[in-house]
């Protein structure tokens, strides 16, 4: 999900929410369960190297973008 869905970049940060729901959305787009928010939210910290930050009032991912198909 984060290399087809996402780029890495220091300028951008995303809504922990809108990444996960996208994540749900590309799992129910491919037939794959997806993972509880919990461990998805632990494998983007430890096994992807993501930073969580709070900025106005939301959890966020640094240096993290969502992009489309269109992008």
């Amino acid at each position: 999900f984060l290399a087809d869905c996402t780029r890495r970049n220091p300028a951008f940060s995303a809504k922990c929410s809108e990444i996960y729901r996208a994540y749900v959305g590309w799992c129910s787009a491919a037939g794959v369960k997806p993972m509880s928010r919990p461990r998805f939210r632990d494998k983007a910290q430890n096994e992807h190297g993501l930073q969580i930050t709070v900025r106005d009032g939301y959890e966020r991912y640094e240096g993290l973008l969502l992009v489309t198909g269109e992008e």
